[in-house]
C-alpha cells in the first residue's frame, strides 16, 4: 500500500471537517490524490473508523503512559519536523527520556524544529496522536506506515 493509500485510510476515521483541516495543510497535488482515495473508499461503503474524537482520549492516555523506549521505537526514523510536532502536542511523562534516546544530531534538528514550528491544528495533532498509539504494539512490525506519516505531516 502506497503512503497515500495509508493515509487515506487513517483520514477516513475523521469527520469531513477534520479531513479538511488536515487537507488544507498538504500541498494541493497531496490534496487532490487524498481527496480521490476518499472518496473511493466512501463508494466502496467502507464503515468510518470510530470517531477520532472519542478515541483521541484513550489514545493519548496510552501515550502519555508509554515509556521513552517505546515511543522511541516508533519515533526514531520519523522526520525531525514530525517528531517536534508529537512532543509540541502535551508534555509527556518520557518526552524529555525520549529526546534524550536521540543521538545528538538528530537532537538537534528536532530543537530546531521545534523553535521554528507554529501551533499545531487540532485535527492533526488528534490523528498524529492515533497513528503513534496505534503503532506502539507493533513498531517493529510496521515499517511502511513511517512513509505514509511523514508524507502527511511534512
Amino acid at each position: 500500500m502506497n503512503g497515500h493509500k495509508q493515509a487515506a485510510a487513517a483520514l477516513h476515521g475523521l469527520s469531513t471537517a477534520d479531513q479538511d483541516k488536515v487537507l488544507a495543510e498538504l500541498p494541493p497535488a497531496d490534496q487532490d490524490i487524498l481527496r480521490g482515495y476518499l472518496a473511493e473508499l466512501s463508494a466502496l461503503g467502507f464503515a468510518r473508523a470510530p470517531a477520532v474524537a472519542a478515541a483521541a482520549r484513550p489514545a493519548a492516555s496510552v501515550l502519555r503512559n508509554a515509556s521513552a523506549e517505546a515511543l522511541f521505537a516508533v519515533l526514531a526514523q520519523e522526520p525531525a519536523g514530525l517528531v517536534a510536532q508529537f512532543l509540541a502536542l502535551e508534555a509527556w511523562p518520557a518526552g524529555a527520556a525520549l529526546l534524550a534516546l536521540f543521538p545528538g544530531p538528530q537532537r538537534e534538528r528536532i530543537a530546531a524544529a521545534q523553535a521554528a514550528q507554529g501551533p499545531v491544528a487540532p485535527a492533526v495533532a488528534r490523528t498524529l496522536v492515533e497513528l503513534v498509539a496505534s503503532r506502539l504494539p507493533a513498531a517493529a512490525a510496521a515499517p511502511g506506515w513511517r512513509a505514509a506519516l511523514a508524507k502527511v505531516f511534512r
